[in-house]
């Protein structure tokens, strides 16, 4: 099966539906809005998961055809994770608390800069 089937003038003509871009992610088209996901097994739990792609612009054709580029990035990285045994979710949960408690270390250290 080819990896990308979609193209930009499917995305801006879809209607309420979810078509699926070869091997690649999932398009779910409701009513004005879009986005893409990732179908995938998790390799530690073994649950069938969806990961968030993000949104997929229909206002124009070169937008709709940016967005899908960057949904298939996406969707790589995250298959990529899974051939090495990572849940692309967790690890996606993980950078962003790890990244919270960097700003809010730094937070805290411009905070106790201030006030001495």
């Amino acid at each position: 099966m080819p990896r990308h089937l979609l193209t930009a003038k499917q995305i801006v003509a879809a209607r309420d539906r979810d078509p699926v871009d070869g091997e690649g992610p999932i398009v779910r088209v409701k009513e004005s809005s879009c986005t893409a996901v990732l179908r995938f097994t998790s390799p530690g739990s073994h649950k069938r998961r969806e990961l968030g792609l993000g949104l997929v612009s229909r206002q124009s054709l070169q937008a709709a055809g940016e967005t899908l580029v960057a949904a298939r990035v996406g969707a790589e990285d995250a298959r990529r994770l899974i051939r090495d045994g990572l849940d692309p979710i967790e690890v996606r949960d993980a950078r962003r608390a790890e990244a919270r408690a960097k700003e809010e270390a730094e937070k805290a250290a411009t905070k106790s800069a201030t006030a001495s």
